[in-house]
């Protein structure tokens, strides 16, 4: 049996809440948040070869924890929530193969551009210090679950190699969240981005 898995408008996805994503012509109407969160609930990081399943929800609840920590405003802390949230559609395609398919990479940035128009935030392009927490997260997630890092410091240009270790706090959220269960992680994720939104638009405060 054969599927058709294209249309005028190109190669699509039926996402839980019954949209069809077009991933040549993402539509705002198309992206909802209840998707975003149960697919990055869903998807493991590191295409899965760490020695715990760890996944791209629960790593987007890190970095915008460590976001809050540093004092970052509601909007900065929706904007790190939501980096990755284009993988909700394309899956968390590891660095070293994405870099070798730069329609993929351009795909993705579309993607992000019409998420954050659809929740109110500027996703392309991120600021440098999205990427920059990004980035310490990963070594940080890495380090945790046995991960060899040597040589992954280079790809934190201008960073204090000292402050990159993890610490105990950070092991212990990761930990925390590593083992917490799916559901829990798509109903954090869903009431953080509306609670942020709320206290962007002066609804509620923290």
């Amino acid at each position: 049996m054969e599927y058709e898995l294209s249309s005028d408008q190109g190669p699509w996805l039926d996402t839980h809440s019954g949209h069809r994503f077009y991933y040549l012509e993402p539509a705002e109407q198309d992206i909802a948040l209840i998707d975003i969160a149960i697919n990055l609930s869903r998807i493991v990081r590191f295409n899965g070869c760490l020695n715990r399943s760890y996944t791209v929800g629960m790593h987007s609840l890190y970095v915008e924890e460590a976001a809050r920590f540093n004092g970052h405003s509601p909007e900065e802390r929706l904007q790190v929530l939501l980096h990755d949230a284009a993988e909700a559609y394309i899956g968390d395609i590891v660095a070293p193969l994405k870099s070798l398919f730069p329609r993929i990479k351009e795909m993705e940035r579309n993607i992000l551009r019409v998420i954050g128009s659809k929740f109110g935030v500027q996703l392309d392009p991120l600021p440098d210090w999205v990427g920059l927490i990004d980035k310490r997260a990963t070594l940080a997630e890495a380090e945790v679950f046995g991960m060899d890092t040597t040589g992954w410091l280079k790809e934190v240009e201008g960073i204090d190699s000292s402050i990159l270790r993890v610490n105990m706090k950070q092991e212990i959220l990761i930990q925390k969240l590593s083992l917490t269960q799916n559901q829990s992680i798509q109903i954090d994720f869903y009431n953080k981005v509306r609670k942020l939104q709320e206290m962007i638009n002066g609804d509620t405060r923290e």
